[in-house]
C-alpha cells in the first residue's frame, strides 16, 4: 500500500499545508513543513510530522490523515503520549477529504484542559 505522501494525495496534502501555513503565519507562528530532527525536540524520537507551527512557547505538531494509512506510519496515540508531559506542545490532526471545502481541523485537547472543563460544568 502506498503512503499518502507517495500517491495522488500529494497535491491535496500540499494544498492543505499551504492553507495551514497561511493561517498559522497570520497568527504569528513560524511554520515548517516536513521538519527534520534538528527542528524537533528529542522526545519525539524518530517521529516526523507533516509540519510544525511555533511561537512564544506554543508548539503545534500537525499531522494530515487521508483515508488510506501506511502500515509503517506511527499511530497517533503514541505521538499524543510522547507530548503528554510537554505542556508547550499540542497535536493537531487534519483529516483530508476529497473536497477542500470539507476540511476540518480537530485539535487534540490536553488532559488538563478536559479536567478543567469538567470542573466548570460541575
Amino acid at each position: 500500500m502506498a503512503s499518502p505522501r507517495e500517491d495522488g494525495n500529494v497535491a491535496t496534502r500540499s494544498g492543505i499545508l499551504d492553507r495551514l501555513r497561511a493561517a498559522y503565519e497570520e497568527r504569528g507562528f513560524s511554520f515548517v513543513v516536513k521538519p527534520g530532527p534538528e527542528t524537533l525536540p528529542d522526545f519525539l524520537g524518530s517521529y516526523r510530522p507533516d509540519a510544525i507551527a511555533q511561537k512564544d512557547g506554543e508548539n503545534v505538531i500537525i499531522e494530515i490523515i487521508h483515508r488510506q494509512r501506511s502500515l509503517g506510519e506511527q499511530p497517533l496515540a503514541n505521538v499524543h503520549e510522547m507530548i503528554a508531559g510537554h505542556k508547550d506542545w499540542n497535536l493537531n490532526i487534519i483529516y483530508a477529504v476529497e473536497k477542500p471545502e470539507d476540511l476540518i481541523v480537530i485539535p487534540v485537547p490536553r488532559l488538563e484542559t478536559l479536567k478543567q472543563q469538567v470542573v466548570e460544568v460541575e
